[in-house]
């Protein structure tokens, strides 16, 4: 009926080789191991297997700093691996993907100087991109009095990347202008507007207007020469 409160044994002495993390090797003192308690007396002691007495350190957690990202504006050409966390120490678990613009989360690990010692650490970075700006302008014309009207068009810039308008954005766009043959010169020219109805999940759009200019048409006459008698 005897209990471990009856009879225990006291603490006994032990060193590890290393207090590096992982298993590492456990060398016990014996000559420190007695027995203890009310009912000591009536027992003796005798361990066993104090060869390749082993415990296991675990790594311990790094400090580290908080990863960092600024607000970015959408290029279909960077990668996560492109943005920079704050720290050369911090990269991202996926770096091949293309992040598009909204409000995204990824997972990024930080690797310690120490990775004997010390664990990786993970976190989810938010992202906040923004779209980019794809400008639409009216193109420009430079015309001579009664000259027929052009086929109004516009030009396209602010694509990122390989994007091209067809492949990023839905809908389409008008050029249009009040200039037509027989339009008389005017000082201020013609505006060429453009009205868009494009839309895009990356971009945003902004239209800009052109000008017509319309030049005076040079008008040429031949002189008549008329021969006559000198008169004095």
């Amino acid at each position: 009926g005897d209990t471990d409160a009856d009879v225990y044994f006291n603490t006994a002495t032990a060193s590890v080789a290393s207090d590096k993390a992982g298993n590492q090797e456990v060398t016990v003192d014996a000559g420190s191991i007695s027995l203890a308690g009310d009912k000591a007396a009536n027992y003796v002691w005798e361990i066993t297997n104090l060869d390749n007495v082993t415990v296991l350190i675990d790594k311990a957690t790094p400090d580290y700093p908080m990863p960092e990202v600024g607000i970015l504006t959408y290029d279909s050409g960077r990668t996560l691996d492109d943005i920079f966390l704050g720290d050369s120490r911090w990269s991202w678990v996926n770096g091949n993907v293309k992040p598009g613009a909204g409000t995204v989360t990824y997972t990024a690990v930080f690797m310690p100087d120490d990775t004997v010692n010390y664990k990786t650490v993970t976190k989810d970075v938010t992202l906040v991109i923004n779209k980019a700006q794809i400008v639409i302008t009216a193109t420009s014309y430079t015309l001579t009095y009664g000259d027929a009207a052009p086929t109004y068009g516009y030009t396209v810039t602010g694509l990122t990347g390989a994007d091209t308008l067809a492949s990023v954005a839905s809908g389409y766009a008008i050029a249009n202008c009040a200039y037509d043959l027989g339009s008389p010169v005017r000082a201020d020219g013609y505006p060429v507007t453009v009205t868009g109805y494009f839309t895009s999940a990356n971009y945003d759009f902004r239209y800009v207007q052109g000008l017509v200019t319309v030049n005076p048409r040079p008008l040429y006459t031949n002189a008549t020469v008329t021969n006559r008698n000198y008169s004095a």
